[in-house]
């Protein structure tokens, strides 16, 4: 955890201690990089914020691609596992919760490549299933990458 003037950068997970964000009252970012899909930690320093945060006015989460993100299926539990499952159902409650009480619209934003944008936006509507829904979260894609010696128009970059 890092604090920048009046940003907050988390950076993959903060381990199972409490986090006590009571010295960052003039907050007015939060910014989060998770490694993997565990994003429990995420939920946690969310949770610290309090009614003291009145300058809160972002949450972004930036996720790099990742395969494990193809691999989700119909039973989104059993793919990625059921703890991993109910840590984005949580994250997913806390960033209505945001929506709801400080009118705070989360942004994710992801890298892809060019073919599988759909389907990581559906991948995300199994994740958080609630803010996709009522549609209180903006997906964006920073950026499209090459796979394979390929660029984005799908010919050889040999």
């Amino acid at each position: 955890m890092r604090q920048i003037r009046n940003l907050l950068w988390f950076i993959d997970d903060l381990g199972p201690a409490p986090i006590d964000l009571s010295r960052t009252t003039k907050l007015r970012d939060a910014i989060f990089r998770p490694r993997s899909l565990n994003v429990g930690w995420i939920t946690r320093a969310l949770q610290a914020i309090t009614y003291k945060h009145r300058d809160l006015r972002q949450i972004l989460i930036y996720m790099f691609y990742s395969s494990f993100l193809a691999g989700i299926d119909g039973d989104v539990g059993h793919t990625i596992g059921e703890e991993i499952h109910r840590q984005w159902l949580e994250l997913d409650s806390i960033l209505i919760q945001f929506w709801e009480s400080r009118s705070i619209r989360p942004r994710l934003t992801y890298m892809t490549r060019a073919q599988e944008t759909q389907s990581m936006q559906d991948y995300f509507e199994r994740l958080l299933p609630g803010t996709m829904k009522w549609r209180i979260i903006d997906l964006v894609i920073c950026a499209h990458f090459r796979e394979y010696g390929h660029n984005l128009s799908g010919s050889s970059s040999y």
